[in-house]
């Protein structure tokens, strides 16, 4: 009698991004990340590099003048330009035991953060990460951005050693918007909290790491838009109009 061919999972790391893909439909991300079949480019996401590069330059001192497209967080980008200790576009990345390791360690990373901006406020003791935005703050997304904070908190505390206390943030650049809303709340997670986090998440992602068969998971909406449905000449079969 042969022996049983136990299916081995593709998956061997991970970002939010890729997180969110997978929860959204296990299809979905197989499409996209394991067969790899790209997602044509749109203006919406090169206006997104596009603001993101400015950002960059701006906080590095490299453009003198901010420009237009960040007008509306302009004190905020000041500000953080004249903030002694920050990291600017970083790559992050971790072993599956947390441990730090490179952005390019493609046998050992595990998780890969892509870091927009954070800085260290010395008068508080805190390091605030944030994460650059170009859409809407959505009320129905909540949920999901809770969660990106929370991971990238994670990563800030085992990046920098020496805090003790992170408040990460989303900057909606085109709207004005910084999520949480910080004059009803703030965001903090101390280090203490770590070990519960990490542990969370490890329990978050271990389906995605113990998926064989990626079944999609089809709606209306999701389906709508999805690039790999059928109706627009993709693989899917299960996608719902």
């Amino acid at each position: 009698m042969p022996a049983k061919v136990i299916p081995i999972n593709p998956v061997k790391s991970w970002s939010f991004s890729r997180y969110s893909d997978y929860v959204k439909c296990p299809a979905f991300f197989k499409y996209k990340h394991i067969d790899r079949l790209t997602e044509p480019p749109n203006a919406a996401m090169q206006r997104g590099t596009d603001i993101h590069a400015l950002a960059e330059k701006f906080v590095k001192g490299e453009l003198k003048k901010l420009p237009s497209e960040l007008s509306l967080f302009g004190e905020e980008f000041k500000r953080v330009r004249g903030e002694t200790e920050k990291v600017v576009e970083e790559s992050w990345a971790f072993k599956s035991d947390w441990s730090l390791t490179t952005w390019n360690d493609w046998n050992g990373c595990w998780l890969r953060v892509k870091m927009d901006l954070c800085y260290v406020n010395h008068e508080h003791g805190v390091a605030v990460p944030i994460d650059h935005k170009t859409g809407k703050c959505r009320d129905e997304e909540h949920a999901k951005y809770s969660e990106q904070l929370e991971l990238y908190a994670i990563a800030t505390l085992l990046q920098m050693p020496h805090v003790n206390m992170v408040s990460p943030r989303l900057w909606y650049l085109d709207h004005g918007v910084i999520y949480p809303d910080p004059e009803k709340e703030e965001l903090e997670i101390p280090r203490k909290d770590l070990p519960k986090l990490q542990k969370k998440w490890e329990k978050k992602v271990a389906p995605m790491f113990k998926d064989t068969v990626f079944k999609p998971t089809p709606s209306v909406n999701a389906c709508k838009w999805c690039h790999y449905r059928q109706s627009n000449g993709g693989p899917c079969t299960a996608s719902r109009s």
